[in-house]
């Protein structure tokens, strides 16, 4: 039950924020989700490579975690395939340097995989 209220809430206050923060303003990204959007357009040129992958991957497990648990519909980013949202990415990244892969796929989120603009 604490699930389902937990999932409902986030649908509520998905369309305010695309994520949560704690009483602070802290918000404890992990893993990949912390790599600078520079090294993210870096990888981004290396065809192939691991670290490329790695974004795509991290980002698909982002994405699939807001479709489980937030998103009241299939796809949030409907239907955008691996190379459109890495596309997508590096577009975001290249106008962010600052930023990192969570803002990122977060800003995706919240464009609902809409190009940019």
């Amino acid at each position: 039950m604490k699930i389902l209220s937990a999932s409902l809430l986030l649908a509520a206050i998905l369309p305010f924020s695309a994520h949560s923060v704690d009483d602070q303003g802290r918000l404890n990204v992990h893993s990949m989700g912390v790599k600078p959007c520079a090294k993210v357009i870096d990888d981004f040129h290396s065809d192939g490579s691991v670290a490329k992958l790695l974004n795509s991957v991290w980002v698909a497990g982002y994405l699939t975690a807001i479709n489980s648990d937030v998103h009241d519909g299939f796809d949030v980013v409907d239907g955008m395939n691996a190379a459109e949202r890495d596309k997508w990415l590096y577009r975001y990244c290249d106008r962010n340097p600052e930023h990192i892969l969570y803002n990122a796929a977060s800003a995706m989120v919240e464009a609902r995989g809409k190009p940019l603009e």
